[in-house]
């Protein structure tokens, strides 16, 4: 079996508090463009399904959603 890839952490132990604020910026900016494209995703499938469930409502003469 292959190994798996690691990444290897950057000893900042004794780094100005500058260096960690920046990694910790750059960590949270991907993580809002993670998050931000998650709810994207989700939003349209929310909608894939809310048009089936109009659907089926019209056909059973039901109120639609």
């Amino acid at each position: 079996m292959p190994k798996k890839a690691t990444k290897k952490k950057k000893d900042t132990l004794g780094m100005a508090p500058a260096v960690h604020r920046n990694q910790l910026e750059e960590q949270i900016k991907e993580l809002d463009q993670r998050i931000d494209t998650l709810i994207d995703d989700f939003g349209s499938i929310i909608d894939t399904h809310k048009d089936k469930i109009d659907k089926i409502c019209t056909r059973m003469g039901i109120n639609k959603l």
